[in-house]
């Protein structure tokens, strides 16, 4: 847990479900899928007594629905193509949840290529409709990608708002065994979240900058970045990250 820049304590969640889900495909445009997810998460607090209250166990089950519009040419270090993905939750009681709580959730994005260069735009929008959100719920930023400059999961609430600007180039190749090619970008974000349950102006008038330079490598068990980032509030990070990042 992050407090104002600083490690405050550890949170150990484990988190167990499953979930049932039907769906279908939509022509060459992407899918939809909808069902019924059953989650439990316990919680273990570090030793500081006066974070004990966030230890527990959590029941957050209940109905999903999500569709998603993918004419992208690649998951990653895409060079064209676009991406729109709308979701949203309800808890239900009748299935064990502990509390009524609802999300909804827009993720878009764009590529766009010229002369070997890409920019890759990204605007992610999520809101509790009018509940509050149980901690291993909420929103959250901060994280390669998410907000760089702030450490994982250091900004979280009911609402949130990022919008990203990632420029790159490949810069070389990787032998085919190993991968595709290697590339070097800079990204730009904006973003915030908001303790309220309904969505306001205050969320948009308190957001948050990073910009972060970066090394890529397309490699065959997922993208590899090396990556420097430095926000408002003499925010900074340093990441080494290999998989992908959603």
């Amino acid at each position: 847990m992050v407090v104002n820049g600083q490690r405050v304590t550890q949170l150990r969640n484990n988190d167990s479900g499953m979930a049932l889900d039907v769906g279908s495909t939509l022509d060459k445009w992407g899918e939809w899928r909808g069902g019924v997810v059953e989650r439990h998460i316990t919680t273990a607090a570090g030793t500081d007594p006066q974070f004990a209250a966030l230890a527990g166990a959590y029941n957050g089950s209940g109905y999903r629905v999500q569709v998603t519009l993918d004419q992208m040419d690649a998951t990653s270090f895409p060079h064209s193509g676009w991406l729109l993905r709308g979701q949203g939750f309800a808890s239900s009681q009748a299935l064990g949840a502990q509390r009524s709580f609802r999300n909804i959730g827009m993720d878009a994005r764009e590529a766009l290529s010229w002369r070997g260069s890409t920019v890759l735009w990204r605007l992610r929008w999520g809101t509790s409709a009018g509940s509050h959100l149980p901690d291993p719920e909420s929103y959250f930023l901060g994280g390669i990608m998410n907000l760089s400059a702030w450490r994982r999961d250091e900004l979280n609430g009911n609402q949130l708002i990022l919008g990203q600007i990632n420029a790159y180039q490949q810069i070389n190749s990787l032998p085919a065994g190993v991968g595709k090619g290697v590339y070097a970008g800079l990204l730009l974000e904006e973003g915030g979240t908001s303790s309220n349950s309904q969505w306001s102006q205050n969320i948009v008038q308190e957001l948050h900058n990073s910009e972060s330079v970066w090394l890529g490598a397309d490699t065959l068990l997922g993208p590899l970045y090396l990556s420097f980032a430095v926000g408002d509030h003499a925010h900074k990070a340093a990441y080494l990250s290999w998989g992908v990042t959603y």
